[in-house]
């Protein structure tokens, strides 16, 4: 164990080593921005928004609904913000859609954009499989918009 650690020290004090790992941390960085926050997209009472506006603008929005996850908090969201409807071929998502309607459309509706289905259905929590998936553990989905980038439906 001392050898490895003697090891790792020497590693560590090489300035080459140092270099290489703050470059590959950068490059990790920007492709995380690029990828994740480029492609974030909300639509908001008609007006659209990308990049990291629209990741301001979806946790703006989200923290009112943030919590516990209800059907009536579901409800609520869909008839604030309606259902997305505008797909364009060969762009991922909906055109008017933010984090919220997504959200709802994804986990409790029939529509799929991954699929190019609009949304026709309807269910509740209680149908859907993220509602089985709660009740078999006992609690409640909480609705959050984490890190700026992705929907994150935790177990407290």
């Amino acid at each position: 164990m001392r050898l490895y650690k003697m090891e790792l020290f020497k590693l560590f004090q090489n300035k080459i080593f140092k270099i290489g790992m703050l470059a590959a941390t950068g490059l990790l960085f920007l492709y995380f921005w690029f990828a994740e926050v480029g492609g974030e997209i909300a639509t908001v009472d008609g007006k659209f928004y990308s990049g990291y506006e629209a990741v301001q603008m979806n946790r703006k929005i989200t923290e009112e609904f943030e919590g516990d996850l209800t059907d009536e908090k579901v409800n609520q969201i869909i008839e604030k913000y309606g259902l997305p409807t505008k797909l364009e071929e060969n762009m991922p998502g909906w055109r008017d859609g933010n984090f919220l309607n997504d959200f709802g459309t994804r986990y409790f509706t029939n529509g799929a954009w991954e699929n190019g289905v609009l949304p026709t259905e309807r269910y509740s929590l209680g149908e859907t499989e993220l509602g089985k998936a709660y009740d078999e553990i006992g609690k409640t989905p909480y609705l959050a918009y984490t890190t700026g980038w992705k929907v994150f439906v935790e177990m407290l």
